[in-house]
């Protein structure tokens, strides 16, 4: 369903599908695929609090989908970044 919100959006839309990894290995190609669709250089970010702030400094209408179904793991972080994400998609749409 979100995939078909991300297609019609009239905006930009990021679509990042987590990897069986670690944090910071989500973390660096998550920060990867949010560059390339904004058309920047890559940036590295440290954590995905940092990503969102920086999305929001941008002065475009951005849709980010973050699809970790596949490899959701029950740990205090992935609750928090769980979190961010609710929290990251009611602001910015």
């Amino acid at each position: 369903m979100l995939n078909q919100v991300g297609k019609e959006f009239d905006g930009i839309a990021i679509r990042y599908l987590c990897v069986q990894s670690s944090y910071m290995g989500n973390i660096a190609l998550l920060s990867r695929s949010v560059c390339q669709a904004l058309g920047l250089p890559i940036i590295n970010f440290d954590s995905i609090q940092d990503i969102f702030d920086f999305l929001k400094t941008q002065n475009k209408k951005i849709f980010l989908i973050i699809d970790d179904s596949k490899f959701r793991k029950r740990n205090e972080r992935e609750t928090n970044v769980k979190k961010y994400v609710c929290f990251c998609v009611r602001f910015i749409l």
